[in-house]
């Protein structure tokens, strides 16, 4: 099959421009552009900042069209063909890890591959054999079903319906009549087959009648969501996310926050939201669903890029209705351009605001003046009756951090206006498509108005993302609970809450919720805190204070901060407990940990067992959190007793969320 974008195209331009170094001549521009006052995004003077920056870019290279003509990152023949070859040489060395190694390769295969290509199947088909060893049969007959129907070779075929016979037997979705007919059908194709591969189908044949449903042969477990998502109690009559037990508020110091308006305990839920939007990290995207997050094994792509895949053709339809549709052509060149991750939320964020005005430009542009105009004061924004999350005004109505947004002003301002050309050029977002230069466009308001958009956008996104992150399956019996990052989210109700190194909060994902549960104690008229990575017990208070400085401009003056906590919690000399009652509980209390440590041997193998655990983990769960209360209170929150039990009420939050897997 012929490639729609041949490699040698990509080089040639390559040698033509270089996209880093017309990058950075942009900044400088840009930077020479600017001075110290501050230019108000959809002000006239900022208005003019950005045609002065538009006039000077064909100044800086002659040939700059050239970078956006090329269609970076797209379908690629050539690289389908290496990553099934790299994944072909993982597979060969049968370990587990190279198990793993192999299925990204030949993701990545899937990826470049274009529809009807012959790659396409080819791909697919040596994904299904890393899935069959791997165990995971569904999601193999996933593949051979992909494969069948995308022309796989006919001198091929005896070699996956014999695979797929195997599958069938040992799939707990199929009855033996199934794979019976896939027996007959690998037969029907065996004598296309030359005599090596013949050999290999035939033992597949033979493997087909001797197989039994034995406990080494079973399918592997993947786990569906077990736990429901909490609901809360009480609801917040301001915005629904939120707890009763707290409010909004702001002062000079913090701005927004949450207060407590009751005291709060251990165990209880605060929040739970979904996000408004999030995006896939890079390095996850052949691991994880571009709509829905959760993980992929056999997989589908966009027809037209790399960049997206989907764990369903739902999931791809919706997705590709919702925002791929605009996103698919500018995803690529931003990555070209060493695009930070802001800017994809960014791009998100305008493709939704798009959906929320109808699909109608002009509805769009009608709504972001009169948010403009209305000019609500920062300690006014959330006072004025219900907020409703899911709509794009109170997203483009949260807080920005306003010395790291003028710090990264520069940056902003490019990535916008290379989001923003690319979006008038490559797609119809503006109702239209416009051609020419960068420079050739500085006099058309749509795009004027479409460079500032993206960089307000951008600016939110800049101050307001949160990480999404899964539970690693493989780490459950450690003492504290591994997590691997998978994405980044937005939501107003994130947005609210403030940084501390001792968090009491603490914040998980979990079909497709954020859930914040007490962590510890929590009085009236207190605020809550969670941890912008910067926790006491991970890092120095230098360390802690460079870090955040360095990401969000503020010197942190919590209590760990204030005190400083050293690293290690502190190991208390008190040796009994001032009452009976209390020492009870705490015996009580530290019987149901070592039952929890028990039943988490048997978390890991069994998945039958994932019902009594949570039953357990239930009835225990409220004893836990009374023991941090008792703790805290007795010792203190950086005490080795109170944080012991503060990891182990962590991990009962985290039984029963679906983790993300590692084959073995």
């Amino acid at each position: 099959m012929t490639d729609n974008n041949p490699v040698n195209l990509q080089a040639t331009a390559a040698r033509d421009v270089d996209p880093s170094s017309w990058n950075d001549s942009l900044l400088k521009s840009i930077k020479s552009s600017l001075k110290n006052d501050k230019y108000p995004s959809f002000s006239k003077k900022n208005q003019e900042v950005i045609k002065n920056i538009l006039a000077k870019i064909p100044q800086l290279d002659d040939n700059v069209t050239k970078i956006f003509d090329i269609n970076y990152n797209r379908k690629n023949a050539s690289k389908s063909k290496q990553h099934r070859e790299q994944g072909n040489k993982y597979y060969s060395l049968l370990k587990n890890e190279n198990l793993n190694n192999a299925i990204d390769e030949y993701t990545k295969s899937v990826a470049y591959a274009s529809p009807n290509d012959d790659e396409l199947s080819l791909a697919y088909a040596n994904r299904s054999a890393a899935l069959f060893k791997s165990r995971l049969y569904s999601h193999c007959l996933n593949d051979i079903e992909q494969a069948l129907s995308n022309h796989y070779p006919d001198n091929l075929k005896a070699k996956l319906y014999a695979r797929k016979s195997i599958c069938q037997k040992l799939s707990r979705s199929f009855d033996d009549d199934q794979g019976k007919k896939s027996f007959q059908q690998a037969n029907k194709w065996l004598n296309k087959m030359d005599e090596k591969n013949k050999k290999f189908t035939e033992k597949l044949l033979q493997e087909y009648k001797t197989t039994t449903n034995e406990v080494h042969n079973r399918e592997f477990g993947i786990w569906t969501t077990i736990k429901p998502v909490p609901t809360l109690k009480n609801k917040n009559k301001q915005l629904s996310e939120l707890s009763g037990s707290v409010k909004l508020s702001y002062d000079d110091k913090f701005g927004w926050q949450l207060i407590a308006t009751s005291d709060i305990e251990p165990d209880d839920v605060v929040y739970v939201h979904k996000p408004y939007a999030k995006i896939v990290l890079d390095s996850m995207k052949y691991k994880i669903c571009s709509l829905c997050c959760k993980q992929i094994w056999s997989s589908v792509p966009c027809d037209d890029c790399p960049d997206a895949f989907y764990c369903s053709t739902t999931c791809k339809k919706i997705g590709q209705m919702e925002h791929h549709n605009y996103e698919c052509r500018v995803i690529g060149p931003m990555m070209e351009f060493n695009m930070k991750d802001y800017f994809f939320m960014a791009l998100r964020l305008a493709v939704k605001a798009l959906d929320d005005a109808d699909d109608s430009f002009e509805l769009l542009k009608s709504n972001i003046s009169e948010l403009n105009n209305k000019q609500v004061k920062v300690n006014e924004k959330y006072t004025r009756g219900v907020i409703d999350p899911t709509k794009f005004s109170s997203i483009y109505n949260m807080n920005t951090n306003e010395m790291v947004v003028k710090i990264n002003k520069p940056e902003l301002l490019r990535g916008s206006i290379l989001i923003a050309y690319l979006l008038v050029t490559k797609t119809e977002f503006i109702g239209r498509k416009l051609t020419g230069s960068i420079g050739d466009l500085k006099d058309d308001d749509d795009f004027v108005f479409m460079i500032e958009f993206i960089e307000k956008l951008a600016s939110l996104s800049m101050t307001n993302m949160f990480t999404i992150d899964m539970r690693l399956d493989t780490e459950v019996m450690d003492d504290s609970i591994k997590r691997i990052d998978i994405g980044l989210g937005i939501s107003v109700c994130q947005s609210l809450i403030n940084h501390s190194c001792n968090p009491n909060v603490f914040c998980r994902y979990h079909d497709d919720h954020i859930i914040a549960h007490c962590l510890q104690p929590v009085k009236k008229g207190e605020q809550i805190f969670t941890c912008y990575g910067a926790h006491f017990n991970k890092l120095t208070k230098n360390e802690r204070q460079v870090i955040l400085y360095d990401g969000h401009q503020f010197k942190c003056r919590c209590e760990a901060c204030n005190n400083n906590w050293p690293v290690k919690p502190i190991k208390s000399t008190a040796s009994s407990f001032s009452c009976k009652h209390e020492r009870q509980e705490l015996n009580r209390i530290f019987k149901a940990f070592k039952h929890d440590m028990e039943m988490r041997t048997g978390f890991v193998t069994a998945t039958a067992q994932m019902g009594v655990l949570t039953t357990v983990q239930h009835h225990e769960q409220g004893e836990i959190a009374e023991g941090v209360k008792i703790l805290s209170n007795r010792f203190g929150k950086n005490s080795t007793e109170a944080y012991q039990f503060m990891k182990l009420l962590k991990r009962v939050f985290c039984f029963g969320d679906v983790p993300f897997y590692i084959v073995k």
